[in-house]
């Protein structure tokens, strides 16, 4: 589940779109978080475009688009001399199938390609990378009381590690994410979707070193695609219990009443010391006949992370 689709509880299967929306037909859904983290840094804006096509009952195709601008960043020399601004930016564009191989068990796979240049540091010129991506993802669907359990795994943005200067060589942000989401009809007018979701990004941990270069503590980072997902379970220099900070915790809940008006909060809870990802967001949404509007809220709930604070969203998705 990304921070963007957690605004409204809905849990996302190798798309932007949510294991519902899947089920239906053609859609389009346009999102936008259009400022944030304007009190902790520069401004900075995400917006999206995905659309999906339900080829038969078993498979649905996939596409989407997306760009973030991390504001105006300062450049400056190894003696601190101003050289001037850029504006770091990333874009992301994927296609994908959807496949029901029985009535229980779904999965799914994207092919993306990614353009960024936010790991160009404040001393190097600024450096653009390219890779091709691939996203994996599945998910189980099970009659349980008087309710339906979802569970759900996927493996996001598995791609090449970029080289923005030969000292700083940035991992590609795989992400795992295994999760659970409980929908009920508590009555005839409201519908009730509690979900749980943990996240970890497979890439290596910098080991702890002595003034000598030698390491004291952790493991040398490795420099194989595969070796750095795997090895990203044991590498971390404090052992298990920094492992464990590693995860992150997003839970939340959605209520659609009268098949009309959703609303829904999350929280994400993650370790300080590990992305610091700690906000509560409060979403409410309206379904139109052909049309349907999404809102969203974010609050800190960390004095660190006031980046969060303020952030909204907006998206709109057409039926097609």
């Amino acid at each position: 589940m990304s921070d963007a689709a957690s605004l409204l509880g809905k849990t996302v299967n190798a798309t932007a779109f949510s294991i519902t929306d899947l089920e239906q037909g053609s859609r389009l859904l346009l999102k936008t978080l259009p400022s944030f983290g304007g009190e902790s840094g520069p401004e900075s804006f995400v917006s999206g475009v995905a659309g999906m096509h339900r080829l038969n009952e078993n498979t649905t195709v996939l596409a989407e688009f997306s760009y973030y601008q991390a504001g105006n960043a300062e450049l400056r020399d190894n003696e601190g001399n101003e050289l001037g601004f850029f504006q770091p930016s990333e874009n992301n564009i994927k296609v994908g199938v959807v496949q029901r191989f029985s009535e229980s068990f779904r999965a799914g796979v994207k092919l993306g390609y990614n353009s960024t240049n936010l790991g160009s540091s404040f001393s190097s010129a600024v450096i653009r990378e390219n890779a091709l991506l691939v996203d994996f993802s599945a998910d189980y669907t099970k009659e349980l009381g008087n309710g339906e359990l979802v569970a759900f795994w996927g493996l996001n943005n598995i791609g090449k590690k970029n080289s923005f200067s030969e000292d700083n060589l940035a991992y590609m942000p795989t992400q795992m994410s295994l999760g659970a989401l409980y929908s009920l009809e508590l009555n005839e007018a409201i519908k009730l979707s509690p979900n749980l979701t943990f996240q970890k990004f497979l890439v290596p941990s910098t080991p702890i070193r002595n003034a000598d270069g030698s390491i004291l503590m952790g493991q040398e980072q490795p420099l194989g695609l595969f070796a750095a997902m795997f090895g990203s379970f044991s590498d971390a220099p404090n052992g298990t219990s920094e492992e464990v900070q590693e995860w992150r915790t997003l839970i939340g809940t959605e209520a659609l009443i009268n098949d009309k008006v959703y609303v829904a909060v999350s929280a994400s809870l993650e370790s300080q010391d590990k992305g610091n990802r700690q906000f509560v967001s409060f979403g409410t949404g309206v379904n139109f006949n052909k049309t349907s509007v999404g809102l969203g809220y974010f609050v800190s709930t960390n004095q660190n992370a006031i980046f969060y604070n303020g952030m909204s969203s907006i998206n709109i998705c057409f039926t097609l």
